[in-house]
């Protein structure tokens, strides 16, 4: 068998001989199968291990030794105590012949100890290591005796193998961050590290190039591939990764470690200077399904002097030339001299912050629905005269020019709460209630800069810009292709075969550094065009029942002249498509007026149509197999990409979260390389609903119906066109489709309104009952078309449940709570408080939620148990008379689902007494689900909240009003 040495490359956790034991076991019996018969060699697998300086026998062999070895073996031990955490980052090399100069000069370095011969080093290198293996030669005539020699071993092999200096280093080194411990070291010893993690594939890939023989050796690694573009790897690329000899890097994108979620990449690297007019080959498989086979081929290629559109040679100069020096080597020459001919962002066209972080979001941060809009504030000043909540930009899903800010922020006297936490931190608060621009910063999806309104505070996850020119024109630069493709230069994710590929980031200093072109703001078209398309897409908006701009369901519109729920979907549809329509013509126009400005040759419009997908409305009209488009239009999202991607390879357009108006047909149209008029107008003449229609319209009208029958959607507003006002303006405090009375949330039957509200704002699931909530529901119906029992029926064809009441019992609250979950809080606010068999209820709306409607609900429960009592009465009686018309049989099933009723209802009541006895007043700043916890008993639909009453009692929100009766719940 080969000799070869194998390190345990094993860094930030501690070390295990087991490991090491297995692996040296697997290699030997493979050596075995090859030479059954001969002598093998100890397989040369190594752990990082300490000295056993406590063990038996370690102090009487070492007394044997000279006084100089047993000096420098003394501190050798001490280092080593951290091989176990550190691995071969532990620069044991160093320490010996620190140790050695000052044995020999009484000092470490300087003076004397700089001079020292290289060969009296050496010879007191080999003393140490005799010393070092004569505790590992000790006797072994006993089990603590034969312990000590086998760790000593260990660690005698350990630091020669860091001695030594290789012709190849092959790694693949851990990733993330290291045990707490091993910072400070890793931090002093290797100044380059990523200080926000500090990534330990930077340290090892740093390490590694020591290991070398000077001049001539490799290191060969696979690793993650962030370090080829994160800010946070900027020092490691300079003086490691592109500080040398760049021999060959294959990307190689997401799924190729096994269990390893992150994107990889392989390269190569000579321990030598690298020099800045050399030329590097890559190999780029991002876009490959099959990577082994994509690797393969583009080797051949490359061997056989053949081109290949994956392989790149570029030198470093072409590199450095973007801000940080991201491994951007596919990139095309007229896109990378944006960075060198205009003048970064920063400065020039906006200014880009992080904004604040509150430390405990459960605590501070609520939906803008949790929380009475008087309490709102939109300036500064009005958090200093009672109003504390503001409107809160936190990043939020993917929606490019405009997304709705649903959520609010504590920043109650400009902010003393959160100065008081120590979680928090406010960053620039001098941007904050200032208009401009948001994004998300980290994400699986594309970019997605949008308007930020002004009057409220943005995020250190949903970043800001404040533009220095004209809004429009910032937001133009960065919705575009241009920015696109420039800021994957400097992202750590490329991912273009799967959909849902790994996290973004986003960057301030990503965005910072774009290119700014001057001419932007000397042409008011493109801000025109930016800000029409946020407007079309701002309008969308007014059918989102958890937006602020909420006015009615789309849908609600065409009902009257339409005949059924589906044919009002299916107009609502149209008009849909031609607002997609609308806003891909404006987004292709102001793609051409930027590529204008930018002076962008046929070379780098090539490049964006490779690297980021041509826009859609790029694509010409052809010949379509019907039945496909028709599958593709009804099929979910998710299995028309696999299927692109698997017919037509990766692309980032398909497999990535990215559209201007709507991904599905932009999707569609990138797969099959056909214009979307040509599809929209397919879908129109074929009468196509969309995925998930007409269901998807039926529970909207359906939660709609709930609000107005509960008093807080105005009926009126549907139809009514809303001033929405300039889209920089500050957000609403209250939706256009709120039922207000006197400029406040109606709490009770508004004058001259049609529709009578019920006390309390609760309905009842009591057939039967003046407030029953299925009559409430055709009372509302009926306000809102004319044959409200139809609309209803209709509604149920395409919801689950046999009738409504059945789906108020089973279905209604999972699609609510889904519905009003959004940036991690759940917050509904129809609540079912039920019986455990659902056979009863009250429904309560929670702004309107009091102390007085649990003493309301109390009350209900008792009056439907007094009902209860008196027909478990009356079927006694019609027992004992003889059955009243029906069966024995019958009148045993009816008085036992009563007397069952009854029993539930006892304790429903019991309950609702006791927490209405409590004193507690609900407290709608703690949070609707805190709110709701203490009803948990009476609650059962929202599982979540028997937890959060185990969380008050137990002190977890000292903060929350409620925690003033933790004891009592």
């Amino acid at each position: 068998m080969r000799r070869h040495t194998s390190l345990r490359l094993c860094g930030g956790s501690r070390s295990t001989p087991r490991c090491t034991q297995v692996a040296s076991a697997a290699i030997l019996f493979r050596a075995r199968r090859s030479c059954p018969t001969g002598d093998l060699p100890r397989p040369n697998v190594i752990c990082a291990r300490s000295l056993p300086a406590t063990a038996t026998g370690f102090d009487e062999v070492l007394a044997q030794l000279d006084p100089t070895p047993r000096g420098l073996i003394n501190a050798l031990t001490d280092a080593l105590q951290d091989a176990p955490i550190l691995g071969p980052l532990l620069r044991i090399e160093e320490r010996i012949e620190s140790e050695i100069r000052t044995a020999i000069t009484g000092a470490p370095k300087g003076g004397f100890a700089d001079v020292v011969e290289p060969e009296l080093i050496a010879q007191l290198q080999e003393q140490v290591l005799s010393g070092l293996q004569a505790v590992a030669d000790v006797a072994t005539s006993t089990p603590a005796e034969r312990m000590l020699a086998a760790e000593a071993d260990d660690a005698v092999r350990f630091v020669v193998a860091m001695l030594q200096r290789y012709d190849a280093v092959l790694q693949n080194p851990p990733f993330g961050e290291p045990v707490p411990e091993s910072k400070p070291y890793l931090r002093a010893a290797y100044s380059w590290i990523p200080t926000r993690d500090y990534n330990l594939l930077a340290a090892f890939v740093g390490r590694s190039l020591e290991l070398c023989r000077p001049g001539v050796g490799y290191v060969g690694a696979i690793t993650s591939r962030a370090g080829m573009f994160l800010k946070t790897f900027e020092d490691w690329r300079h003086e490691i990764l592109l500080g040398h000899h760049v021999v060959a890097l294959a990307d190689l994108g997401y799924g190729v470690m096994e269990q390893a979620l992150v994107e990889a990449a392989a390269y190569v690297l000579g321990d030598v200077p690298a020099a800045t007019d050399q030329q590097a080959t890559f190999i780029r498989l991002l876009k490959d399904t099959d990577r082994p086979g994509g690797l393969a081929a583009a080797i051949n290629a490359h061997r056989r002097g053949e081109p290949d559109d994956r392989v790149f040679h570029i030198t470093l100069n072409d590199l450095h030339a973007v801000p940080g020096s991201p491994v951007a080597y596919w990139m095309s020459p007229s896109i990378r001299r944006l960075f060198t001919d205009h003048p970064p962002l920063e400065g020039h066209g906006a200014e880009a912050r992080q904004g604040l972080a509150t430390g405990d979001d459960f605590r501070f941060v609520r939906a803008f629905w949790e929380i009475d809009p008087s309490r709102i504030a939109r300036t500064r000043e009005e958090t200093k005269a009672g109003k504390r909540w503001v409107p809160f930009a936190k990043g939020g899903e993917y929606s490019p020019y405009w997304a709705d800010i649903h959520l609010v922020v504590n920043f109650e006297n400009d902010g003393d709460s959160l100065r008081q936490y120590d979680g928090s931190v406010i960053r620039n608060p001098q941007y904050y209630f200032r208009s401009g621009l948001t994004w998300p910063e980290r994400t699986t999806s594309g970019f997605g800069p949008r308007v930020l309104p002004a009057g409220g505070v943005f995020s250190h996850v949903g970043h800001g810009a404040f533009p220095l020119v004209e809004s429009g024109a910032v937001l133009g630069l960065l919705t575009s292709r241009v920015c696109d493709a420039l800021l994957a230069a400097s992202l750590g994710s490329a991912e273009s075969t799967t959909s849902g590929s790994p996290a973004k980031r986003y960057s301030v200093g990503s965005v910072q550094r774009l290119p700014w072109m001057p001419a932007l703001a000397e042409e008011p078209r493109v801000a025109e065009l930016a800000l029409q398309i946020a407007e079309i897409r701002r309008r969308a908006d007014l059918s989102d029942e958890t937006s602020r701009l909420f006015q009615a369901p789309a849908v609600v519109l065409h009902l009257s002249q339409s005949d059924g729920l589906g044919a009002a979907a299916m107009t609502q549809s149209d008009l849909s498509g031609t607002r997609h329509l609308e806003a891909l013509e404006l987004s292709y126009e102001l793609e051409r007026r930027l590529h204008e400005l930018a002076l962008l040759d046929s070379e780098a419009e090539q490049y964006l149509d490779d690297e980021v997908g041509r826009h859609p409305l790029a694509y010409g009209e052809g010949s379509l197999d019907e039945s496909e488009l028709r599958r593709y239009l009804t099929q979910s999202i998710d299995d028309v990409i696999d299927e692109l991607i698997e017919r037509g390879g990766g692309s980032r357009a398909i497999a990535n979260l990215t559209f201007v108006a709507d991904r599905r047909l932009e999707v569609i149209a990138h797969g099959l390389h056909r214009s979307p008029r040509q599809i929209e107008a397919f879908r129109r003449d074929q009468r196509i609903l969309p995925y998930g229609e007409p269901a998807a319209s039926a529970a909207d009208v359906l939660s709609y119906l709930v609000g107005v029958a509960v008093g807080r959607w105005d009926i009126r507003a549907a139809g009514v066109e809303p001033a929405l006002g300039d889209l920089l303006d500050p957000v609403p405090i209250h939706p256009p489709g709120l039922l207000l009375d006197e400029g406040r949330p109606a709490r009770s039957t508004p004058t001259n309104y049609s529709l009578s509200l019920p006390s309390g704002q609760m309905l009842f699931d009591q057939p039967g009952h003046p407030w029953d909530i299925v009559e409430r529901l055709h009372a509302a119906a009926g306000a809102l078309v004319v044959h409200g029992d139809r609309l209803l029926a209709d509604l149920m064809k395409h919801l689950k449940g046999n009738d409504p009441r059945d789906h108020f019992r089973k279905h209604f609250f999972k699609d609510h709570l889904s519905r009003y979950s959004k940036s991690r809080r759940k917050a509904p606010i129809y609540w079912p408080l039920q019986v455990p068999s659902g056979s009863w209820g009250v429904w309560v709306y929670a702004p309107a939620f009091t102390r007085e409607t649990i003493f309301a609900v109390e009350s209900a429960a008792t009056a439907r148990l007094n009902a209860s009592e008196s027909e478990i009465g009356r079927l006694r009686r019609d027992q004992q008379n003889g059955g009243g018309g029906r069966s024995s049989r019958e009148l045993a099933a009816a008085m036992e689902a009563e007397e069952r009723l009854a029993e539930e209802l006892r304790l429903f009541a019991r309950e609702a007494g006791r927490i209405a006895a409590l004193g507690w007043e609900p407290d709608l700043d703690d949070g609707i689900i805190l709110c709701a916890a203490p009803l948990a008993y009476l609650f059962p639909a929202w599982k979540d909240l028997t937890k959060e009453r185990k969380n008050i009692k137990a002190g977890k929100y000292p903060w929350a009003t409620v925690s003033k009766w933790a004891d009592e719940l």
